[in-house]
């Protein structure tokens, strides 16, 4: 997923703004893959909200 972030800092949003998603790539790459919630699992809350949102119908990846 890191690589994929790095390769696309700039994605589109669901109302066609394009966003800049380089503060998310690096927290990610921070993340130390756990579920906590402590100074090390900071990417756990954006991997639940992009997998929350992912879920919604129609929602195109």
């Amino acid at each position: 997923m890191v690589t994929l972030c790095q390769a696309n800092p700039s994605l589109p949003a669901s109302d066609g703004r394009v966003v800049d998603v380089r503060a998310a790539c690096s927290v990610l790459q921070a993340w130390s893959g756990t579920g906590g919630t402590g100074e090390r699992s900071r990417g756990a809350l954006l991997w639940r909200a992009f997998v929350e949102r992912s879920r919604r119908p129609g929602t195109v990846l």
